[in-house]
C-alpha cells in the first residue's frame, strides 16, 4: 500500500471539545494534516482551532447523521477521542453513559467502515484494570470502554481492511486544565492560597503532560497508517515513574507561589479506587515523555490563562 504524505491524509476527530481533543487537533493542524471534527455543538469549539484550519461537521446521534459528514470529509484515518466520563453513576447516568460510549461509538465505526475508512485510533482508560488485573472495570464508564473495545474487534475481524490502534490513557494533566480533576484543585490552592482538601494520599498516580499526549497521539497515528491490513494492537502512554498522591500535593506545595494548607484524610477513597495504575501492556514504540513530574507541573503553573 502507497504511503500517503502528512497533506494527504485526512483525520477526523470526535471530541475536540473536551481537554485532550482541542490539544491533539491542534498539534496534527501544524503538523500540515487535513483535521475535520464531529461535533453536536460547535459553539463549544474553541476558536482557536476554527482559525487553525479545523473543519466543522455539526452532527446529530444517528448513523445518517455521521455517515454524511463522513462521506463529504473523506478522511484516511479517524481518532477516537469522544467519551463521558463518570467516576460513579447513579441510575439516571447509565442512559448518557450508553449512548456516549457504547452507541454513538458504534454508530461513528459502523459509518466509517462503510465508507471505507481503514484506520481507527480508539482511545481505552487504565481504569478497564482495577488492581491491575487483565480486566476488571473500576466504574460502569470503565466497562463501557472495554464493551466497546469487544466491539471493534468484531468489526476488526469481519471487515475487509480496517485497522485498530487502542491507546489507553493514565491520568493527564496540562495548563488551563477545567476538569474537576486533581491537578486543576491542586493549581488552584497553588495560585489563590485556597485550603487543599484529599484523602490519606497513598494511592500511586502516573501522571502524563498534555504535550507528551498530543505527541503520543502523532506517533500513534503514525503506526497507525503505516500498518498491515486488518491490525490490531493496544499500546499506553505513561511515564512509568508514578507518584502517590501525597508526593503530588506535597511538590505542588513546595512550588506553588501562594502558600496553602492542606488538610488530610478529609476524604475517604472511593469504593474500587485505583491504588497502583495498570503497568502491563507495552508503551506505544519510540514513545517516552519529555516532562517529569516537576517539571511538567512548574510548566503548568507558569502558564498564562487562557479565556
Amino acid at each position: 500500500m502507497k504511503s500517503l504524505t502528512t497533506t494527504e491524509q485526512a483525520i477526523l476527530l470526535t471530541g475536540v471539545t473536551g481537554y485532550i481533543g482541542p490539544h491533539v487537533a491542534l498539534d496534527l493542524l501544524k503538523r500540515g494534516y487535513r483535521v475535520g471534527a464531529l461535533v453536536r455543538d460547535p459553539s463549544k469549539v474553541s476558536p482557536h482551532l476554527l482559525s487553525a484550519g479545523l473543519k466543522i461537521f455539526q452532527i446529530e446521534q444517528t448513523f445518517d447523521s455521521i455517515s454524511a459528514a463522513i462521506a463529504s470529509f473523506r478522511p484516511t484515518s479517524c481518532i477516537h477521542l469522544s467519551t463521558l466520563f463518570k467516576a460513579a453513576h447513579a441510575p439516571a447516568d447509565i442512559g448518557p453513559l450508553i449512548e456516549s460510549n457504547l452507541t454513538f461509538s458504534t454508530l461513528l465505526v459502523e459509518a466509517l467502515v462503510r465508507e471505507k475508512v481503514r484506520n481507527f485510533l480508539n482511545v481505552g482508560t487504565i481504569w478497564q484494570h482495577y488492581e491491575s488485573k487483565a480486566y476488571s472495570p473500576v466504574c460502569l464508564y470503565a466497562a463501557c470502554k472495554q464493551a466497546f473495545e469487544d466491539i471493534l474487534q468484531y468489526y476488526s475481524e469481519t471487515t475487509d481492511d480496517f485497522s485498530v490502534l487502542n491507546l489507553k490513557l493514565y491520568d493527564s494533566y496540562g495548563p488551563n486544565d477545567a476538569r474537576k480533576k486533581l491537578i486543576p484543585f491542586l493549581i488552584e490552592s497553588a495560585k489563590t492560597g485556597k485550603r487543599f482538601q484529599t484523602t490519606n494520599g497513598e494511592s500511586l498516580i502516573d501522571l502524563v503532560h498534555i504535550d507528551d499526549i498530543t505527541e503520543g497521539f502523532y506517533q500513534a497515528h503514525t503506526l497507525l497508517a503505516k500498518s498491515k491490513k486488518n491490525s490490531w494492537e493496544s499500546f499506553t502512554l505513561k511515564t512509568g515513574n508514578p507518584k502517590t498522591l501525597k508526593e503530588i500535593i506535597l511538590l505542588v506545595q513546595k512550588i506553588a507561589p501562594q502558600p496553602f494548607e492542606i488538610e488530610w484524610n478529609k476524604f475517604s477513597t472511593r469504593p474500587r479506587e485505583m491504588m497502583t495504575p495498570w503497568n502491563h501492556d507495552p508503551v506505544l514504540p519510540g514513545w517516552q515523555p519529555k516532562f517529569d513530574i516537576e517539571s511538567g507541573l512548574k510548566q503548568v503553573l507558569a502558564a498564562p490563562t487562557l479565556l
